[in-house]
């Protein structure tokens, strides 16, 4: 006996759920006010991440430390004063802003797919910027294997993993000091060694001016 197939003459939308109710971001629950969920008390009206791009990310934070940090810092290419309280304070936002950056993608519902993929693009660039903060790469490897069964984890580990193996070997004071350029030109290390070539070379002749002096 064949199967009759019922069509319908009218065009109707796709089924979607998130159209009918709204939901929590973080647990997904249809009980929640203006405020908080209900559920899991999530505080709606707070939104922790902000914008892409806008001043709770971690591109304008990183700028604002770049013109604020201790000129020592600066100079040394991060190396000198990691324990300092305002160097200590910006890598705690930068791993907070890991952190975040995560809890959103693996844990909230955003039907803005652009607005996802610049938060997954900022997630791919802090990764390696923290690993240059000294952050150690075994607690973000243990964040994202802890969330594994997300899809988005298994391409941000493999971002992760390719960071620890191009991470350049950590310099000494000296060494950051001598490979400094100025003005993005002249390396440190360059104009020391000219500056002491130059001096030898007074001083030789300075001895042997004396020399002569003293033959004569």
């Amino acid at each position: 006996m064949s199967k009759e197939v019922i069509r319908s003459n009218h065009n109707h939308r796709p089924f979607n759920p998130l159209e009918i109710q709204a939901r929590c971001p973080k647990c997904h629950s249809v009980f929640i006010n203006d405020t908080e969920c209900e559920s899991c008390n999530y505080q709606l009206a707070f939104d922790l991440i902000g914008s892409p791009f806008d001043s709770k990310s971690f591109f304008s934070q990183r700028e604002i430390f770049e013109i604020k940090a201790p000129l020592f810092y600066r100079l040394t290419d991060g190396v000198l004063h990691r324990d300092h309280k305002f160097v200590g304070k910006y890598v705690r936002t930068m791993k907070k802003r890991f952190y975040d950056l995560g809890d959103y993608l693996f844990e909230r519902v955003d039907n803005d797919k652009e607005r996802r993929k610049m938060f997954l693009f900022e997630m791919e660039q802090i990764i390696p910027y923290l690993l240059t903060l000294g952050v150690y790469e075994e607690e973000l490897f243990v964040y994202l294997e802890n969330n594994a069964n997300h899809p988005l984890a298994q391409k941000l580990l493999k971002a992760l993993t390719v960071a620890v193996s191009e991470k350049p070997t950590e310099s000494t004071f000296i060494d950051s000091v001598l490979n400094y350029k100025i003005n993005e030109m002249l390396r440190v290390g360059f104009l020391l060694q000219s500056i002491l070539m130059g001096a030898s070379m007074c001083f030789a002749g300075y001895l042997f001016l004396k020399f002569l002096g003293t033959t004569n």
